[in-house]
C-alpha cells in the first residue's frame, strides 16, 4: 500500500500536467490578440481532452488509495478526509475544464451550438471550482508541513 506522502507526490505531477492545460486554454497571448495562422499553431483540444481524461482516472486512483489507507488506519485520518476533499473538488474542476475544452474542439469543427453565453456560465462555474480546491489545497498544504 502506498503512503500518504508517495500518493501526494503523485498528485502533485498530475495537478502540474492539469495546470498546464489549464494555462494552454486560458492564457494571454500574442495569438490571442492577433491571429496569424501561418506563425503560431491551433490548440489542439481533443489532445488536452485525452490529457484531462488520463488526469482524471489519475486523480480517481488517488482517491481510492487514500480512502484504503484512512480505512486501514494506518495514517491520519483527518489528514487522509482533507486529501480526498481536495482530490475530489480537483477532479470536479476537471471534469469542467474536459467540458470546456469538449465544448471548444465541436466549436473548432464548426458546430456553432456552442454560444458565448453557454461558454461563459460554463468558465465560471469553472472558476468558483478552481477557487474551491485552491482554499482546500491551503488546509491541505498546512496539515502535511
Amino acid at each position: 500500500m502506498s503512503s500518504l506522502i508517495s500518493i501526494a507526490k503523485n498528485l502533485n505531477h498530475s495537478l502540474t500536467n492539469y495546470t498546464n492545460i489549464h494555462d494552454e486554454i486560458f492564457k494571454k497571448s500574442i495569438r490571442k490578440t492577433m491571429p496569424i495562422p501561418f506563425l503560431f499553431k491551433a490548440i489542439n483540444f481533443q489532445e488536452l481532452g485525452f490529457k484531462l481524461q488520463d488526469i482524471h482516472n489519475d486523480l480517481s486512483r488517488f482517491k481510492t488509495q487514500v480512502n484504503d489507507i484512512r480505512e486501514s488506519g494506518s495514517e491520519d485520518k483527518n489528514k487522509c478526509t482533507i486529501f480526498i476533499e481536495y482530490v475530489s473538488k480537483l477532479m470536479y474542476a476537471v471534469q469542467l475544464l474536459q467540458g470546456i475544452t469538449r465544448n471548444l474542439l465541436l466549436k473548432s469543427e464548426g458546430d456553432n451550438s456552442y454560444k458565448l453565453n453557454d461558454h461563459t456560465e460554463l468558465v465560471e462555474r469553472y472558476q468558483k471550482a478552481v477557487e474551491e480546491y485552491y482554499s482546500l489545497g491551503d488546509k491541505m498544504n498546512s496539515l502535511f508541513t
